[in-house]
């Protein structure tokens, strides 16, 4: 007995395989540029914090400079498709011989993958701590 010729007919077989493939395709290569995005923006938080807190370390009053030094970390961050820095975000810590400058950005991912998981936001905090340089000597322990 003999197939009919419907059965035999592999037109469209192509189509309907891409139309199977492509969602899984998308979410690999959209997944792909999310962390890549997060990466990127790991590393401009803490190239950003890092710079705030080595401008902040040769002030005269590190806490007298607490604007520029937010601008500063404000204009090193460079968030990759996201929302740019605030002063809200930034915050600077002087105890006397330590300067601590944090960040606190908040990563939002282009695809649904973190939703997944429960992660449609994703908090980045990154802090750099530096010895204040204007140091007395007077005062200093060494």
């Amino acid at each position: 007995m003999k197939a009919p010729r419907f059965v035999r007919d592999e037109r469209g077989a192509v189509a309907l395989e891409f139309a199977l493939v492509i969602p899984f395709m998308m979410l690999v290569v959209f997944g792909i540029i999310d962390m890549s995005r997060i990466y990127y923006t790991l590393n401009e938080m803490s190239s950003a914090v890092r710079e705030g807190a080595r401008y902040a370390a040769v002030l005269e009053d590190p806490a007298a400079g607490e604007a520029d030094v937010k601008r500063v970390v404000r204009s090193m961050a460079y968030t990759f498709g996201g929302d740019t820095l605030t002063d809200a975000d930034v915050t600077l810590d002087f105890n006397g011989s330590i300067v601590t400058v944090k960040a606190r950005y908040v990563f939002k991912p282009v695809t649904p993958l973190l939703d997944l998981v429960d992660l449609a936001e994703l908090p980045i905090e990154r802090q750099a701590v530096f010895r204040w340089e204007r140091l007395d000597p007077a005062v200093a322990p060494w």
